[in-house]
Protein backbone atom coordinates (compact mmCIF):
# COMPACT_ATOMS: atom_id res chain seq x y z
CA UNK A 1 0.00 0.00 0.00
CA UNK A 2 1.24 3.23 -0.55
CA UNK A 3 0.17 6.73 0.26
CA UNK A 4 0.44 10.05 -2.18
CA UNK A 5 -0.37 13.54 -2.33
CA UNK A 6 -2.76 15.39 -4.25
CA UNK A 7 -5.83 12.47 -3.24
CA UNK A 8 -4.22 9.92 -5.00
CA UNK A 9 -5.62 6.96 -4.40
CA UNK A 10 -3.70 3.24 -3.36
CA UNK A 11 -1.99 0.86 -5.29
CA UNK A 12 -3.59 -2.70 -5.90
CA UNK A 13 -1.65 -5.60 -3.58
CA UNK A 14 -0.19 -7.35 -6.40
CA UNK A 15 2.49 -5.80 -8.91
CA UNK A 16 2.85 -6.81 -12.38
CA UNK A 17 6.53 -5.08 -12.84
CA UNK A 18 9.66 -6.29 -10.21
CA UNK A 19 12.43 -4.86 -12.49
CA UNK A 20 13.12 -2.81 -15.04
CA UNK A 21 15.60 -1.24 -17.64
CA UNK A 22 17.36 1.63 -18.15
CA UNK A 23 17.61 3.21 -21.26
CA UNK A 24 19.45 6.10 -22.69
CA UNK A 25 18.96 8.42 -26.65
CA UNK A 26 20.73 7.35 -29.55
CA UNK A 27 22.35 10.86 -29.52
CA UNK A 28 23.64 12.77 -26.52
CA UNK A 29 22.18 15.93 -25.93
CA UNK A 30 24.06 18.88 -25.65
CA UNK A 31 24.02 20.60 -22.28
CA UNK A 32 23.65 24.41 -21.67
CA UNK A 33 26.92 26.40 -20.68
CA UNK A 34 25.20 29.45 -19.31
CA UNK A 35 21.75 28.67 -17.61
CA UNK A 36 22.80 28.92 -13.54
CA UNK A 37 20.41 27.56 -10.82
CA UNK A 38 21.63 29.77 -7.69
CA UNK A 39 21.06 28.09 -4.47
CA UNK A 40 22.82 27.82 -1.39
CA UNK A 41 24.43 24.01 -0.33
CA UNK A 42 23.20 23.22 3.68
CA UNK A 43 26.48 22.33 5.69
CA UNK A 44 27.09 18.92 6.81
CA UNK A 45 30.40 17.44 9.46
CA UNK A 46 33.30 17.01 7.31
CA UNK A 47 34.58 13.07 6.94
CA UNK A 48 37.67 12.22 5.87
CA UNK A 49 38.07 9.58 2.92
CA UNK A 50 39.49 6.40 3.69
CA UNK A 51 38.82 2.87 3.16
CA UNK A 52 36.79 2.01 6.20
CA UNK A 53 35.07 3.85 9.50
CA UNK A 54 34.68 2.24 12.50
CA UNK A 55 32.15 -0.07 10.83
CA UNK A 56 34.60 -1.89 9.42
CA UNK A 57 32.35 -1.85 5.96
CA UNK A 58 34.88 -1.03 3.00
CA UNK A 59 34.38 1.53 0.42
CA UNK A 60 36.62 3.67 -2.26
CA UNK A 61 35.14 7.25 -2.42
CA UNK A 62 35.87 10.27 -5.01
CA UNK A 63 34.97 12.99 -7.17
CA UNK A 64 34.08 11.53 -10.52
CA UNK A 65 36.83 11.48 -13.04
CA UNK A 66 36.74 13.70 -14.68
CA UNK A 67 34.55 16.06 -13.29
CA UNK A 68 32.48 16.28 -16.73
CA UNK A 69 31.32 12.58 -16.45
CA UNK A 70 28.35 13.87 -15.32
CA UNK A 71 27.23 14.70 -18.51
CA UNK A 72 27.35 11.44 -19.91
CA UNK A 73 24.68 8.32 -19.54
CA UNK A 74 24.40 7.01 -16.94
CA UNK A 75 25.61 9.58 -14.90
CA UNK A 76 23.38 12.27 -16.24
CA UNK A 77 20.12 10.32 -14.93
CA UNK A 78 20.94 11.58 -11.51
CA UNK A 79 20.43 15.26 -9.97
CA UNK A 80 19.67 17.41 -7.16
CA UNK A 81 15.98 17.66 -6.31
CA UNK A 82 15.11 20.27 -4.08
CA UNK A 83 12.02 21.08 -1.64
CA UNK A 84 10.39 22.63 0.75
CA UNK A 85 9.33 21.07 4.06
CA UNK A 86 6.32 23.09 5.32
CA UNK A 87 5.20 24.65 8.56
CA UNK A 88 3.56 21.34 10.88
CA UNK A 89 4.50 20.17 14.35
CA UNK A 90 7.56 18.04 15.02
CA UNK A 91 8.76 18.77 11.55
CA UNK A 92 11.51 21.00 10.58
CA UNK A 93 10.45 23.85 7.96
CA UNK A 94 12.30 24.93 5.38
CA UNK A 95 14.41 24.64 1.82
CA UNK A 96 16.27 21.45 1.69
CA UNK A 97 18.13 19.14 -1.34
CA UNK A 98 17.97 15.45 -1.69
CA UNK A 99 19.25 13.15 -4.51
CA UNK A 100 17.25 11.68 -6.95
CA UNK A 101 17.41 9.01 -10.20
CA UNK A 102 15.21 8.60 -13.31
CA UNK A 103 13.72 5.24 -13.26
CA UNK A 104 11.33 5.89 -15.95
CA UNK A 105 10.77 8.75 -18.75
CA UNK A 106 9.41 10.94 -16.10
CA UNK A 107 9.22 9.15 -12.81
CA UNK A 108 12.22 9.69 -10.05
CA UNK A 109 13.44 7.80 -6.87
CA UNK A 110 14.37 9.01 -3.99
CA UNK A 111 14.62 8.52 -0.24
CA UNK A 112 11.06 8.82 1.22
CA UNK A 113 11.72 11.86 4.11
CA UNK A 114 12.61 13.80 0.67
CA UNK A 115 9.10 13.86 -0.15
CA UNK A 116 6.96 13.52 3.09
CA UNK A 117 8.25 14.45 6.22
CA UNK A 118 6.63 10.39 8.13
CA UNK A 119 4.18 12.76 9.81
CA UNK A 120 1.27 14.75 10.01
CA UNK A 121 -0.31 13.26 7.21
CA UNK A 122 -1.70 15.57 4.55
CA UNK A 123 0.55 18.57 6.01
CA UNK A 124 3.86 15.94 5.72
CA UNK A 125 4.43 16.67 1.87
CA UNK A 126 6.67 18.48 0.19
CA UNK A 127 6.35 21.13 -1.73
CA UNK A 128 8.17 23.49 -4.25
CA UNK A 129 9.34 20.31 -6.11
CA UNK A 130 12.51 21.19 -8.59
CA UNK A 131 14.49 18.39 -10.03
CA UNK A 132 18.09 19.46 -11.84
CA UNK A 133 19.74 16.18 -13.58
CA UNK A 134 23.78 16.67 -13.49
CA UNK A 135 23.88 19.77 -11.36
CA UNK A 136 27.32 21.06 -11.24
CA UNK A 137 29.14 24.51 -9.31
CA UNK A 138 25.09 25.64 -9.79
CA UNK A 139 24.91 25.11 -13.35
CA UNK A 140 21.31 22.78 -14.75
CA UNK A 141 23.41 21.56 -17.77
CA UNK A 142 19.79 19.32 -18.29
CA UNK A 143 17.50 22.30 -17.12
CA UNK A 144 15.30 22.26 -14.13
CA UNK A 145 12.10 20.27 -14.26
CA UNK A 146 9.01 20.36 -11.90
CA UNK A 147 8.11 18.08 -9.64
CA UNK A 148 4.29 16.57 -9.75
CA UNK A 149 2.60 14.07 -7.75
CA UNK A 150 4.57 11.64 -4.88
CA UNK A 151 3.88 9.04 -3.27
CA UNK A 152 5.07 6.91 -0.58
CA UNK A 153 4.90 3.96 1.45
CA UNK A 154 2.17 3.40 3.98
CA UNK A 155 4.66 2.60 6.29
CA UNK A 156 6.74 5.64 5.69
CA UNK A 157 3.54 7.88 5.22
CA UNK A 158 2.74 6.71 9.42
CA UNK A 159 5.99 7.00 10.55
CA UNK A 160 6.87 3.18 11.57
CA UNK A 161 10.24 3.22 12.93
CA UNK A 162 13.31 1.72 11.67
CA UNK A 163 12.92 2.65 8.24
CA UNK A 164 11.56 -0.27 6.76
CA UNK A 165 10.05 1.81 3.88
CA UNK A 166 11.84 5.10 3.59
CA UNK A 167 11.85 5.57 -0.09
CA UNK A 168 9.61 7.30 -2.14
CA UNK A 169 8.55 8.05 -6.10
CA UNK A 170 8.00 11.30 -7.95
CA UNK A 171 6.53 11.98 -11.37
CA UNK A 172 8.54 14.85 -13.18
CA UNK A 173 6.64 17.55 -15.21
CA UNK A 174 7.73 17.79 -19.15
CA UNK A 175 9.42 21.12 -20.33
CA UNK A 176 8.14 22.75 -23.40
CA UNK A 177 6.73 18.91 -24.53
CA UNK A 178 9.77 16.99 -23.65
CA UNK A 179 10.18 14.37 -20.98
CA UNK A 180 13.28 14.86 -18.73
CA UNK A 181 13.70 11.00 -19.54
CA UNK A 182 13.57 11.58 -23.01
CA UNK A 183 16.30 14.16 -22.85
CA UNK A 184 18.81 12.32 -21.05
CA UNK A 185 18.02 8.79 -20.15
CA UNK A 186 16.81 6.43 -16.86
CA UNK A 187 18.16 3.87 -14.85
CA UNK A 188 16.33 0.31 -14.57
CA UNK A 189 15.13 -0.89 -10.60
CA UNK A 190 15.76 -4.49 -9.44
CA UNK A 191 14.40 -5.33 -5.99
CA UNK A 192 15.52 -7.85 -3.70
CA UNK A 193 19.16 -7.42 -5.15
CA UNK A 194 20.69 -5.15 -2.51
CA UNK A 195 22.28 -7.51 -0.39
CA UNK A 196 25.38 -9.77 -1.63
CA UNK A 197 26.20 -6.82 -4.13
CA UNK A 198 28.32 -4.46 -4.59
CA UNK A 199 26.97 -1.27 -5.90
CA UNK A 200 27.96 2.33 -6.83
CA UNK A 201 26.52 5.01 -4.14
CA UNK A 202 25.71 8.32 -6.63
CA UNK A 203 25.39 11.79 -5.99
CA UNK A 204 24.98 14.82 -3.86
CA UNK A 205 26.85 14.45 -0.68
CA UNK A 206 26.69 17.23 2.15
CA UNK A 207 29.80 16.75 3.63
CA UNK A 208 32.09 16.17 0.31
CA UNK A 209 32.19 19.34 -2.08
CA UNK A 210 29.53 21.03 -0.20
CA UNK A 211 27.07 19.21 -2.35
CA UNK A 212 27.51 20.96 -5.18
CA UNK A 213 29.56 18.23 -7.03
CA UNK A 214 28.28 14.69 -8.30
CA UNK A 215 30.50 12.37 -6.01
CA UNK A 216 30.86 8.39 -6.03
CA UNK A 217 31.33 5.87 -3.66
CA UNK A 218 31.56 2.24 -4.76
CA UNK A 219 30.76 -0.38 -1.62
CA UNK A 220 29.36 -3.60 -0.79
CA UNK A 221 26.47 -4.31 1.26
CA UNK A 222 27.78 -5.50 4.71
CA UNK A 223 25.25 -6.06 6.85
CA UNK A 224 21.43 -6.53 6.54
CA UNK A 225 18.06 -7.40 7.81
CA UNK A 226 14.65 -8.14 6.42
CA UNK A 227 13.60 -4.50 6.13
CA UNK A 228 17.25 -2.56 5.98
CA UNK A 229 20.84 -3.05 4.43
CA UNK A 230 24.36 -1.46 5.60
CA UNK A 231 26.78 -0.29 3.45
CA UNK A 232 30.13 0.87 4.23
CA UNK A 233 30.33 4.63 3.07
CA UNK A 234 31.60 8.12 3.71
CA UNK A 235 29.29 9.82 1.44
CA UNK A 236 26.03 11.28 3.90
CA UNK A 237 23.92 12.51 0.99
CA UNK A 238 19.87 11.47 1.23
CA UNK A 239 18.18 9.51 -2.00
CA UNK A 240 21.53 9.00 -3.36
CA UNK A 241 21.13 5.60 -5.07
CA UNK A 242 22.88 2.33 -4.88
CA UNK A 243 23.31 1.16 -8.41
CA UNK A 244 24.52 -2.39 -9.59
CA UNK A 245 26.27 -3.03 -12.49
CA UNK A 246 26.87 0.44 -13.09
CA UNK A 247 28.54 1.88 -16.55
CA UNK A 248 28.74 0.64 -20.00
CA UNK A 249 30.08 -2.96 -20.69
CA UNK A 250 32.91 -3.25 -23.51
CA UNK A 251 33.19 -5.25 -26.43
CA UNK A 252 33.78 -8.71 -25.53
CA UNK A 253 33.53 -8.57 -21.52
CA UNK A 254 32.75 -11.54 -19.52
CA UNK A 255 29.89 -11.36 -17.76
CA UNK A 256 28.22 -13.53 -14.54
CA UNK A 257 25.02 -15.04 -15.04
CA UNK A 258 23.87 -13.74 -11.42
CA UNK A 259 22.17 -10.81 -11.59
CA UNK A 260 22.91 -9.01 -14.65
CA UNK A 261 20.97 -6.11 -14.57
CA UNK A 262 23.14 -3.38 -16.04
CA UNK A 263 21.94 0.39 -14.40
CA UNK A 264 19.87 -0.88 -11.70
CA UNK A 265 18.68 0.76 -8.85
CA UNK A 266 18.73 -1.61 -5.80
CA UNK A 267 18.28 1.00 -2.98
CA UNK A 268 18.49 4.62 -1.87
CA UNK A 269 20.38 6.15 0.88
CA UNK A 270 17.37 6.97 3.97
CA UNK A 271 19.59 6.69 6.92
CA UNK A 272 23.48 7.31 8.41
CA UNK A 273 25.47 6.09 11.33
CA UNK A 274 27.91 8.36 13.12
CA UNK A 275 30.95 9.55 11.31
CA UNK A 276 33.41 7.67 12.66
CA UNK A 277 31.40 4.77 12.32
CA UNK A 278 31.17 5.29 8.36
CA UNK A 279 28.17 3.36 7.37
CA UNK A 280 24.76 4.47 6.00
CA UNK A 281 21.47 2.37 4.87
CA UNK A 282 18.59 1.85 2.55
CA UNK A 283 15.46 0.42 3.30
CA UNK A 284 15.19 -3.04 1.15
CA UNK A 285 13.74 -2.37 -2.15
CA UNK A 286 10.78 -5.70 -1.66
CA UNK A 287 7.57 -6.27 -3.34
CA UNK A 288 6.53 -2.83 -1.74
CA UNK A 289 8.61 -0.78 -4.13
CA UNK A 290 7.56 -3.01 -6.78
CA UNK A 291 3.70 -2.05 -5.78
CA UNK A 292 4.58 1.85 -5.46
CA UNK A 293 6.51 1.93 -9.03
CA UNK A 294 3.32 -0.02 -10.78
CA UNK A 295 0.89 2.26 -8.95
CA UNK A 296 2.76 5.13 -9.56
CA UNK A 297 3.03 4.43 -13.35
CA UNK A 298 -0.99 4.96 -13.60
CA UNK A 299 -0.83 8.32 -12.36
CA UNK A 300 -1.57 11.29 -14.88
CA UNK A 301 1.49 12.57 -16.98
CA UNK A 302 2.21 8.97 -18.67
CA UNK A 303 5.04 8.91 -16.03
CA UNK A 304 6.26 5.31 -17.33
CA UNK A 305 5.25 5.68 -21.05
Amino acid sequence: AAAAGAGASSPNATAAVTRTAGWFPAVDPTPATSLLYNTTSSAGSGRAGRAAGLSQAPFSSSQLIPLSADLSYPYRTVGVLYYTVPAAPGQTAGNFYCTATLINRRLLVTAGYCLHSGKNGANGWSTNLVFVPAFRDGNAPYGKWTGGLATVPTDHFNGVPGNPANFGLLTVQDNAGVAVGSRVGWLGFSINSATNNIVNQLGYIYSIDSGRKMHSTYTIASSSTATNVNFGSNAIGGGTPFIQNFGVRGAGEQWGSYNTAMNAVVGVQCYTYSDTYMMVGSSVFGQNFADLYNYACTFAGSPCA
